[in-house]
């Protein structure tokens, strides 16, 4: 109950991407929506893509955030947010949830945690590794662009012109909103 709450009521970050109260579930339905339609498009491909990790994949990617981030009259980084991040946060909490389950797969282990680590694709955006397997592209791919739209449907949400265009200064591009 204490995590399902804590997932379900996170932010996915504090001010690029849905940046409110639930914003890590929506944004994790969103990337198992992505990788399920991938998935279907490639099912034919030998070998397929392996539906399961994707979706656990999804929803573990980001879990580290609800030790990151939490919310009082703002969105704010916690003491192990500042110290560790999401990403080495989710690597503890995944450990400690796979060392409960008796003989859990090691290459699956080993996936599921290469998955937390790479889902930024670059080293420069913060990946410890960049993605090495398929499933793991796919949720960054995913991960990336449902940031992207996200972000993008939210300034365009939030702008306050008559103007056709507004001017995305985090990005530095122009966004056309009528």
């Amino acid at each position: 109950p204490i995590f399902m709450d804590l997932y379900t009521h996170t932010p996915a970050a504090m001010s690029y991407h849905q940046n409110y109260v639930g914003g890590l579930l929506e944004h994790t339905l969103n990337l198992i929506g992505s990788c399920l339609l991938t998935s279907y498009q490639y099912e034919d491909m030998i070998p397929s893509l392996d539906t399961d990790l994707l979706i656990t994949g999804c929803i573990l990617h980001d879990i580290g955030k609800i030790t990151e981030l939490e919310i009082s009259t703002g969105i704010n980084v916690t003491e192990e947010g500042n110290f560790l991040g999401h990403i080495v946060s989710g690597l503890f909490i995944v450990e400690d949830l796979i060392r409960q389950i008796p003989d859990f797969p090691k290459t699956l282990r080993l996936k599921l945690l290469h998955i937390i680590i790479s889902h930024h694709g670059k080293k420069e955006f913060g990946a410890l590794k960049e993605p090495a397997f398929p499933e793991a592209l796919v949720i960054h791919l995913a991960d990336n662009t449902d940031a992207q739209i996200s972000y993008m449907l939210q300034q365009i949400e939030q702008s306050n012109t008559d103007d056709d265009w507004l001017w995305d200064s985090k990005n530095k591009r122009r966004i056309y909103v009528k």
